[in-house]
């Protein structure tokens, strides 16, 4: 069992990486037709809950979830034991949102390092021209 605690500001997220913790990704994508999405394998998923409690803490003004047509980042969500939450990661940023309220936490993904690895854990499910798309955007 792997325990990651994400600390924000004045919250702290525990999440306990079970097996029954899913960990699901979505790249966001397409306008009109069904966007490619995997759930993340027990190692990918608690190596995802530890790259994201690395990343440091984005003090400037919140980012803009992406918008427009083509590649506007992933959507990931994780859910363990009752806790859930919501990822956007894109441009170097990751938006964490929390289900239960409406409290918002901005994260920085210097060099997209948590992006691109997600990608990689998607090779299968996005083929190697997308997926080399996607890393070099």
């Amino acid at each position: 069992m792997v325990v990651a605690i994400l600390l924000f500001g004045c919250c702290a997220i525990a999440t306990i990486h079970t097996p029954m913790t899913s960990v699901e990704v979505e790249v966001d994508l397409y306008s009109g037709q069904k966007n490619p999405a995997w759930k993340l394998v027990v190692s990918d998923a608690a190596q995802f809950l530890s790259l994201v409690a690395a990343l440091p803490y984005n003090s400037t003004i919140a980012p803009a979830v992406p918008d427009g047509l083509g590649y506007r980042g992933l959507r990931v969500a994780v859910n363990s034991r009752g806790v859930a939450q919501r990822f956007v990661i894109a441009d170097g940023n990751v938006i964490v949102e929390f289900t239960k309220t409406t409290d918002r936490r901005n994260l920085r993904d210097p060099d997209r390092v948590l992006e691109k690895w997600l990608l990689k854990t998607g090779k299968e499910q996005l083929g190697v021209e997308l997926l080399e798309y996607l890393l070099a955007n």
